[in-house]
């Protein structure tokens, strides 16, 4: 079982841009950031691990995109 979470913005021209992805690949789920930087959410030792891990990947990336929001002058209706 596997899962990955994007989190997309909309550039000044109107196109989607890819700003931060979330995944379990490599047994383990971490963050990639626009970047380039990956940052570590926890480890998945077994499928069991799966919900509670994309719980708190949701809950991190979620907390992304309101902190772009937020920086770019955006309200909760954009989110």
């Amino acid at each position: 079982m596997d899962f990955v979470i994007l989190v997309h913005t909309v550039d000044l021209d109107g196109a989607w841009a890819e700003t931060a992805r979330i995944d379990c690949c490599h047994g383990y789920v971490h963050l990639h950031h626009a970047n380039g930087t990956v940052s570590a959410v926890g480890p998945v030792h077994e499928v069991g691990d799966i919900p509670g891990l994309f719980d708190v990947a949701s809950d991190r990336a979620m907390r992304y995109a309101v902190t772009i929001r937020d920086m770019k002058g955006g309200n909760e209706r954009n989110v």
